[in-house]
């Protein structure tokens, strides 16, 4: 059960990056460089609603002392990073 849910994760996974993947070739053919969007644009586009609540959730976090380097652990810097 454990492997199939793994590989369930896994192929959405690569399904979800070869889709960004495709997004950004398209933008970067249409503006004539390359075109990288971040993992937090990506994910705003496919879900407005839920990226917004993480976001609010992350900002509580630092209102309540923890400061930059626990919220990069805690993945907020992985947002910044180019998705394909």
């Amino acid at each position: 059960m454990l492997r199939f849910l793994l590989r369930a994760l896994g192929l959405a996974a690569l399904a979800g990056a070869f889709a960004a993947a495709v997004m950004d070739g398209a933008r970067s053919i249409a503006n004539g460089a390359v075109a990288l969007s971040p993992t937090g644009t990506a994910l705003a586009r496919l879900s407005p609603a839920k990226f917004a609540a993480f976001s609010s959730r992350f900002h509580t976090l630092s209102r309540r002392g923890l400061d930059d380097f626990d919220l990069r652990i805690a993945g907020v810097d992985l947002l910044l990073e180019p998705l394909a």
